[in-house]
């Protein structure tokens, strides 16, 4: 305890460094370099030794516990792999010393060293007091934190290494919400730290293998999966009666109810730790946490469970600037993603919508806050569904026409009217070309409207979404939340806008509800909803922002071009480039060498936003 102490001491001077980025696994190792480990460890003050035969703990009974009882008689249990010990457990303290073995120069948060010592049997890590956890009182611990608070690589993967080198034919069982997040972070933590555990005794005391990590020193082992299948959950019982058995679930909050009841059949453990960032509430996870007898900072009895939560606040090594790009891509502080995977808050239900219906509470905007450019997104459907025609003028909706025609060629016509009654321009119109709207596109395209095709499925730009519908829709929650948008006064619209729900996973990425899920709630299709937030697909807030501020004119060649308006700079600017190039003028070629982008390549014409990128308008402007 005292070098506990002394850490936490230091940790509250010293810059913390955040989780500690384990490496990757080493290919080979040679004689010199585990002389070098062994030289070093053995110099250093927190060199592990084994313990004597005579001094065993108490707490490995043999006795047989009332709560194994039913899993022994029962047939079909599950038999671990683990052989018989090949030697002595570690004498390890706690998890603490074992990490500080892994890395001595490591800078842990408080709070990562506090539950290292809570979860190695001091409840109260500021006390020598240890207690010896047994199958009738365990320790029992629901840890809630942020995204980013490392919990993987300081708790979760520590605390399966101390269990497994320090008791001998000690069990672990870990689940997971999905495979991939077993895979892709878990189990890649797990066993990275592994390794390093290897490397700094100059030996194999951890074995890894098809998600299963064993110590032939102990005989101990750790099973990982995640399943879809309760049965195969079912069965887990220490390796022999008394000996230590963690139960350990990562990422709860996403785990499959049925999975949990399975989990929750397992006798004879001496650790349940539960570890996952926070989600919805009357979840598994929200309701252990409601349910705990203790909360930090008071001090959990043998037993009881004890819950506490991490924020962002508890986390110095991640920046203001992370902050501030995750509140910006979620939609600001009031996000639910936001307050989920920073603040450790659980959603309610009322926020499962995309857009709340409070946020609608505004008074009419001022006309020219996104300046005076047309936007219009159409959505289209045939027979029942209606098709919708939205237009906006800056942030100001102008028009909203809608028709329910049973034919490709009668819809054609009317949309192309529209265009022509509102003034529009193929570059300014938005069409979703799911479903039935591409061969709408391309029949628009023949009649000579070269539109915006836009596929909800596509790849996002932030990675918070699952998909580019999902971002549009909460660039739309974005603005009406700054109140920016003046809408027609039409109750379907508002309704449909209010009611779109979203789907938050497990990786806290975010994505809109399908259409045929809500229709089988009830749910009439979004039409004008989606209509509406096709004016703003392919920008971000801050894009569309940037587009209100006024910009100056510049003279290309004999014309006087006003940037603000692209389609009408790239007509002036492509006819007069074209004159250049059959005059063969000097002036022209000069031009061209001129124009060239930031990274000193001519201009590409392209088809987003009427022919030229945003850089190409940049660089325009610096002539």
């Amino acid at each position: 305890m005292e070098r506990y102490l002394a850490r936490r001491k230091a940790s509250e001077v010293a810059t913390p460094v955040g989780p500690v980025e384990l490496p990757p696994r080493p290919v080979e190792r040679t004689e010199a370099n585990r002389r070098t480990a062994r030289s070093a460890r053995s110099s250093g003050p927190m060199r592990a030794t084994t313990k004597a035969e005579g001094d065993r703990e108490p707490g490995k009974s043999t006795v047989l516990s009332d709560n194994i009882a039913p899993v022994l008689e029962s047939e079909g249990f599950h038999q671990w792999a683990a052989q018989r010990p090949t030697g002595s457990a570690l004498e390890i303290d706690n998890v603490n010393d074992l990490f500080m073995i892994a890395y001595p120069e490591a800078h842990l948060h408080t709070w990562q060293i506090e539950e290292q010592m809570r979860m190695s049997g001091y409840l109260d890590p500021s006390s020598p007091n240890k207690y010896e956890p047994t199958d009738r009182a365990p320790i029992r611990e629901i840890l809630v934190a942020n995204n980013s608070a490392g919990k993987d690589s300081t708790i979760i993967a520590p605390i399966i290494a101390w269990i497994l080198l320090t008791f001998e034919k000690s069990s672990v069982v870990l689940t997971s919400s999905s495979h991939r997040q077993l895979k892709g972070q878990t189990e890649k933590n797990i066993r990275n730290f592994a390794d390093k555990i290897n490397e700094s005794f100059g030996s194999t005391l951890l074995e890894y293998k098809d998600l299963n990590l064993s110590c032939p020193l102990t005989g101990s082992e750790c099973i990982m999966f995640a399943t879809d299948k309760p049965g195969k959950v079912e069965g887990y019982h220490p390796i022999e009666p008394g000996r230590k058995m963690m139960v350990l679930l990562n990422e709860v909050k996403s785990i499959d109810e049925d999975i949990l009841k399975a989990v929750l059949r397992c006798f004879g453990y001496t650790h349940w730790i539960e570890v996952s960032s926070a989600g919805l509430i009357d979840t598994h996870l929200h309701k252990s946490v409601k349910k705990a007898k203790r909360i930090y900072p008071e001090i959990p009895q043998p037993g009881e469970s004890f819950t506490r939560t991490i924020t962002v606040d508890d986390c110095p090594h991640i920046s203001d600037d992370n902050k501030n790009a995750l509140i910006e891509e979620c939609g600001g502080i009031d996000s639910p993603i936001a307050q989920a995977s920073l603040y450790s808050q659980f959603i309610h239900l009322d926020s499962v919508y995309v857009i709340p219906a409070h946020l609608f509470d505004y008074p009419p905007p001022e006309s020219n806050k996104l300046g005076n450019k047309l936007r219009a997104g159409l959505d289209c459907a045939l027979g029942g569904a209606e098709a919708v025609l939205c237009v906006f003028r800056g942030n100001v909706q102008v028009a909203r026409e809608s028709w329910r025609i049973q034919n490709e060629p009668a819809l054609t016509r009317v949309v192309v009217e529209a265009f022509e009654r509102h003034g529009l321009r193929g570059a300014e119109i938005n069409v979703d070309v799911g479903g039935l709207g591409l061969p709408i596109a391309h029949r628009l395209e023949e009649s000579g409207w070269s539109v915006n095709k836009i596929r909800n499925e596509a790849k996002p730009f932030a990675k918070v979404y699952r998909n580019r519908g999902t971002e549009n829709w909460w660039t739309v929650r974005r603005l009406i939340q700054d109140r920016i948008l003046k809408l027609l006064p039409d109750e379907k619209q508002l309704d449909q806008l209010k009611k779109r729900r979203y789907k938050m996973y497990e990786d806290n990425t975010l994505m809109v509800e399908p259409k045929r899920e809500a229709a089988a709630r009830g749910e009439p299709s979004p039409d004008r909803a989606d209509a509406l937030v096709l004016c703003f697909c392919n920008y971000s807030v801050n894009d569309i922002y940037k587009e209100s501020i006024s910009l100056p004119q510049h003279r290309i060649g004999k014309y006087i071009v006003d940037l603000s308006n692209p389609v009408e700079a790239e007509e002036k600017i492509s006819g007069w480039l074209k004159k250049a190039r059959e005059l063969d003028l000097e002036f022209g070629g000069n031009l061209m060498n001129k124009v060239r982008n930031n990274n000193g390549n001519p201009l590409n014409h392209t088809r987003r936003r009427g022919g030229f990128t945003r850089s190409n308008w940049n660089s325009l402007r610096r002539l």
